[in-house]
């Protein structure tokens, strides 16, 4: 004959050296008794809360038929000591053999008052999601941990450890990783001081989504101030921004405006249909336009006649507006053509092609009439 014990949830196996289980079971405990006499036998089991004095608990009160080979459960739920006594008939008393004593304390398991919510969402791959919960409480003892189990099943077994938090609040809170693409379901276990635990309801589906591709911003990475450079980006429908707008603005179209001296960051960003997005940047160094000094040099000149114009910046390029009434060369001569006015100017470019242009009006002074000889 073979007296084993089980608890809800929990399978222990027998030391044949002392005959010794887990005394602490949780909710109930199972009793399996096999009959390995090779004949049939009754028994009747028997009750005890000091492993002295017996009260006979069998089912209706009687003998109960045990076949040679069978196997037969008995489920308890009260704290004491079990003892199985057995004959070859029906006449079962406690002069019987009998099977070594078991004892049981019964603990309860937590009871989940709160299980996670059960509405499914959709995140974005790193971003921040909804915290899970699930409040309890202990049973018996104290609540000593939450286990959370991921799984990729709509189910609460065969899951996966994802953490166990070790503490005793009644509400335990639970991450979930968004550091993988996929969907998933979570889960926990709730365990007390007695090591008791209860499953709680999977999570509802919670689905990770991959950040779009986005390509990489093109077009120069150079503006002077005053003016503006073209970027672009072959991924359709994205917004630009600037990170410094004082110091450069952009507008719809990737028109960037260099607006003073410095560096920007411009940024594109684009949102896919899962509203995940994905953010490109680029620098642009705005550059000062060049100091330029003054044009000097007289402002009139005669029809025929020339005048020299200078700049003391050196390497600019000299020009007329109005080259009808007044040309000037490369050196700054002037000559007067016809007479009017026209504006000098003297343009100079600097290694980020960067431009300052200063000006001179020059009036062009007809020549006189004079009458002939006589």
């Amino acid at each position: 004959m073979l007296f084993a014990k089980m608890g809800m949830g929990q399978t222990f196996t027998l030391d044949a050296s002392s005959n010794a289980y887990p005394v602490v079971n949780c909710d109930q405990t199972t009793f399996i008794l096999t009959n390995n006499t090779g004949s049939t036998i009754w028994y009747r089991l028997y009750l005890s809360s000091n492993d002295i004095d017996w009260t006979d608990i069998s089912l209706a009160g009687s003998s109960q038929r045990l076949n040679a080979g069978a196997t037969f459960s008995i489920n308890v739920q009260s704290d004491g000591y079990y003892k199985i006594h057995y004959a070859g008939s029906t006449t079962v008393s406690l002069s019987s053999s009998s099977l070594p004593s078991i004892q049981t304390i019964i603990k309860s398991s937590p009871t989940i008052i709160n299980e996670v919510s059960n509405l499914d969402y959709a995140i974005c791959l790193n971003s921040t999601p909804t915290n899970l919960s699930v409040t309890a409480n202990a049973g018996s003892g104290t609540i000593s941990q939450y286990a959370w189990y991921s799984n990729i099943n709509n189910s609460n077994v065969g899951g996966s450890v994802a953490i166990t938090n070790i503490n005793s609040f009644t509400t335990d809170f639970f991450i979930p990783n968004t550091s993988i693409v996929g969907n998933l379901y979570y889960y926990p276990i709730v365990s007390n001081s007695f090591g008791c635990s209860t499953v709680g309801s999977q999570s509802g589906k919670i689905t990770v989504n991959e950040l779009p591709i986005v390509a990489a911003i093109t077009g120069s990475g150079d503006v002077c101030v005053g003016s503006t450079t073209l970027l672009s980006n072959a991924t359709i429908g994205g917004i630009w921004s600037s990170t410094s707008s004082s110091i450069a603005g952009i507008n719809t179209s990737g028109l960037v405006t260099g607006l003073l001296s410095g560096t920007t960051s411009i940024s594109y960003k684009f949102t896919d249909l899962n509203s995940c997005s994905t953010t490109v940047n680029k620098v642009v160094t705005i550059n000062a336009l060049p100091t330029v000094a003054a044009i000097s040099g007289v402002n009139d000149v005669c029809v025929g006649s020339t005048i020299s114009l200078t700049n003391s910046t050196n390497g600019g390029v000299w020009s007329s507006t109005s080259p009808s009434f007044a040309g000037v060369n490369s050196t700054g001569l002037v000559t007067g053509l016809s007479s009017g006015t026209s504006s000098i100017t003297y343009t100079f470019t600097d290694l980020n092609s960067c431009s300052t242009t200063v000006n001179k009006v020059v009036t062009i002074n007809a020549l006189p009439t004079v009458a002939a000889i006589s």
